[in-house]
């Protein structure tokens, strides 16, 4: 039986999630920090009897499990808009922290983006209160909806969480690569960090990474964990690195290439339509370019297949080492692919 601390009955149960740092020349420790993740007051309005206590709790019980971790790094903590419209909870926010024996500058306070109808006022007083408090901001969900620009020209933040839609088929799917390319670079414009979240697959980390995102979260690190087991679990995360010399390359050439035969078809189609002007469908000229336009067809075809065949080979499972919920061992390559 597991000696994992387990929440006392009617107790919030929180769990963390790791974040990664990508690039080569990270610190000896990949895991830039953690995600605290735990159910909350969400169909509560802020002012309602029993709301802050709720919200209070929620907070504690991720930072207990925090609190397990040799060493916690950056904290991302999630809190509902309508908590941030005034100076009260995030005061009792600083104390919390303060009593686990964390400062202000290691955590993210992480903002949802407000629906239409609600107060930006009200949060653009909260930022200027949480930045004269120490604390640094994320704007979560980024690119999942129509604000989100105008809440990333209103806020001072420094991360953006891009949205998980944007992190599966991306070797498959050149728009979702673009958006994701430029969403990164608009960051880096800003001085903003971006995070990709809800990272499922090998293929699809080892993209992300070579579009340029510096930290990444998701199933291909590991689930949601408690402190114990994340702590137990961190040389396992770390192991899991985008694999740079092999298939993060190859979107983008199969790309590139299929760009240039589509051109290429283009190019003979205009010529063969001119040419079939003045040339009887019996002359030879009129044969050969209708054979040069069908090898080029083929071509890009044959390029379309290659690139499908590839998303779904074998090794797209994933062969990094993942940690779970079962326990502190973490099974290999080897072993998930016999499963």
């Amino acid at each position: 039986m597991s000696s994992e601390r387990r929440p006392r009955r009617g107790a919030v149960e929180a769990r963390l999630l790791p974040i990664v740092a990508l690039a080569e020349d990270s610190a000896a420790s990949p895991v830039f920090g953690v995600e605290g993740i735990a159910p909350g007051p969400a169909d509560s309005p802020p002012g309602e009897a029993g709301a802050l206590e709720a919200e209070t709790e929620r907070i504690e019980a991720i930072l207990g499990e925090a609190s397990q971790l040799p060493r916690v790094g950056t904290l991302l903590l999630g809190i509902r808009p309508g908590w941030l419209a005034k100076a009260g909870p995030i005061t009792v926010l600083a104390e919390l922290i303060r009593r686990h024996a964390l400062q202000e500058s290691d955590v993210v306070v992480v903002l949802q983006a407000p629906g239409p109808a609600a107060d930006l006022g009200g949060l653009d007083d909260a930022q200027r209160v949480l930045r004269e408090q120490g604390f640094r901001l994320a704007l979560d969900g980024f690119g999942s909806g129509i604000a989100n620009l105008s809440l990333l020209e209103r806020l001072e933040v420094d991360f953006l969480k891009i949205d998980p839609g944007f992190a599966t088929g991306l070797r498959r799917d050149r728009r979702r690569r673009a958006i994701v390319r430029s969403i990164t670079r608009l960051a880096q414009e800003l001085g903003v960090l971006t995070i990709s979240t809800g990272v499922e697959r090998q293929h699809d980390l080892d993209v992300v990474a070579e579009l340029g995102v510096p930290y990444a979260q998701g199933p291909v690190f590991s689930e949601p964990l408690s402190g114990e087991l994340l702590a137990r679990s961190l040389d396992a995360i770390s192991e899991v690195r985008p694999r740079r010399e092999t298939g993060s390359r190859y979107p983008q050439a199969v790309d590139e290439i299929a760009h240039e035969l589509a051109n290429l078809v283009a190019g003979i189609s205009l010529l063969a339509d001119q040419t079939l002007k003045w040339v009887t469908s019996g002359d030879p000229l009129h044969e050969d370019l209708r054979l040069i336009l069908e090898a080029g067809e083929r071509a890009v075809e044959l390029t379309r297949r290659l690139q499908e065949d590839d998303d779904a080979a074998p090794t797209d499972t994933g062969d990094s080492t993942r940690a779970s919920t079962s326990g502190a061992e973490v099974p290999d390559a080897q072993r998930r692919q016999s499963e």
